[in-house]
């Protein structure tokens, strides 16, 4: 049928009782149009919200992340120009734990000159894996000190992909583009990668690039060792871990908190509250619950409250005589929060341009108005640099971003300024307790699925106003 013009309004319908009909079958094609000077509504992607996918949703809406900080890491002296992993047990409390289907990435909390890390991974349940690569031309120690451990656990920000990389020249970096389907693989999130091994003289950044829809491009390394002389080639064929983290608003007040025992002897007959520092918990928040790791009848946990910002006080009931509960007790304590941070807030601004010399690493410092004390962050890399590579990046104070460099090659590299994109895990602290067999943990949930449908109302309605089928405000 011919189409036809009309300056006036037309009725589509007759008014009759039955109704009117669209088409004369079920094959008749019908279109809208918008006018000439309309554009369409773009629906928010996974950057933004939760997924494109409508599967997505409905098989993976929640997930959680969870912040350790362990008391504290330390390593022998690192050769000149080789590569070490260390593992270090993370925390054996009772809802708390690396699990093997994990994605995690750490902060060191300090920058030392030529040291850096080309990558970690969970080597089993709660063991993590450090490789710390040393660029320079001297040995070097790490520094002891308190690292920030952050465990995307499993759910709709993980997936992973079996990859079999190409040879890596020594001395140099080089990134390599892969295709990695099962999760929102889109510009806009974070990219964090887990080789599941590691290999004499061989790193990689943890912190990948998302270079298109289901691109994701991973800068590797390789430096001599004394053992390595050539190239160095990727075990083929192994199953990498992947999180591809977007910004992230929080829906649920609930943080749970585990925490080391820090318990005194008690009385018999009496209740006894011990105190355990928590950085981040506010004077504010509520304990509405606590359980603990060990079975003790002679003494009972029978409360809890903030005694003050940052402090958790524990009570104990002794219904017998004297008691002093277990040194390695683990509580996991339920705290309401009145208004929660967001688990991942998104900040895209430019970093500031620095020189790296020739072999070693660099720390450039950029201000990031937002970024937390005692948070951590993840950073993307817009551009490959060739034989840079990103092996760290810490908030070295309020609102304050340290990216640390390292330069593979014998010559100095520039450092470009460029918009990186830096996704900040609002959870502080939560502190080290009191043990080194344990870390204290904070976890919190994530609602991509309620945060995507509240996006594609807006742009529906957004879309509604612009066809004037409802009215703006």
């Amino acid at each position: 049928m011919g189409t036809s013009q009309s300056v006036a309004v037309r009725q589509l319908s007759d008014g009759n009782a039955i109704g009117t009909a669209m088409g004369q079958s079920a094959a008749d094609k019908l279109a809208f149009y918008s006018n000439a000077t309309s554009a369409p509504i773009a629906q928010p992607g996974y950057a933004l919200t939760g997924s494109q996918s409508a599967s997505f949703a409905a098989t993976a809406s929640t997930g959680a992340i969870a912040k350790y900080q362990l008391n504290p890491i330390t390593g022998n002296a690192f050769n000149a120009t080789t590569m070490t992993e260390q593992t270090t047990t993370v925390s054996s409390g009772p809802t708390a734990g690396l699990a093997t289907s994990s994605v995690l990435f750490v902060n060191k909390p300090s920058q030392q000159a030529g040291l850096g890390i080309a990558g970690y991974r969970i080597s089993a349940a709660n063991t993590m894996a450090i490789n710390y690569v040393n660029v320079s031309n001297a040995a070097i120690t790490p520094t002891s000190e308190t690292y920030d451990v952050v465990e995307i656990k499993a759910g709709p920000l993980v997936t992973t992909a079996v990859l079999s990389p190409t040879a890596v020249p020594l001395n140099t970096s080089v990134e390599q583009i892969f295709t990695v389907a099962g999760a929102p693989v889109l510009p806009g999130t974070v990219a964090i990668v887990n080789k599941p091994t590691a290999q004499t003289g061989l790193g990689y950044s943890p912190m990948a690039r998302v270079v298109g829809p289901n691109q994701v491009g991973i800068t590797f390394f390789a430096v001599s060792t004394g053992v390595v002389t050539t190239a160095v080639t990727p075990t083929a064929a192994e199953t990498y871990s992947f999180a591809f983290i977007p910004p992230l608003q929080a829906f649920n007040p609930t943080y749970i908190y585990t925490i080391a025992g820090t318990q005194n002897a008690t009385n018999a007959s009496s209740v006894t509250e011990s105190t355990t520092a928590v950085t981040g918990l506010l004077a504010t928040d509520l304990i509405a619950g606590i359980s603990r790791s060990t079975t003790s009848v002679s003494t009972q946990v029978v409360g809890g409250r903030v005694t003050a910002a940052g402090v958790i006080g524990v009570e104990y009931l002794t219904p017998g005589g004297a008691q002093t509960p277990a040194a390695s007790d683990i509580l996991s304590v339920n705290v309401q929060r009145q208004v929660p941070l967001n688990p991942v807030m998104q900040y895209v601004t430019s970093l500031a341009a620095t020189t790296c010399a020739a072999t070693t690493t660099v720390e450039a410092t950029t201000t990031v108005t937002g970024l937390l004390v005692s948070s951590s962050v993840a950073i993307n890399k817009p551009t490959v640099t060739p034989g840079l590579a990103v092996v760290g990046a810490r908030v070295s104070a309020a609102n304050t971003l340290a990216v640390q460099y390292a330069n593979l090659t014998t010559t100095s590299i520039n450092v470009p300024s460029e918009v990186y994109t830096i996704d900040n895990i609002q959870l502080q602290g939560p502190g080290t307790g009191s043990t080194a067999s344990s870390a204290q943990s904070v976890t919190q949930q994530y609602y991509p699925a309620v945060q995507q449908s509240l996006q594609i109302a807006q742009a529906l309605r957004t879309g509604l106003v612009a066809l004037g089928l409802m009215a703006g405000v």
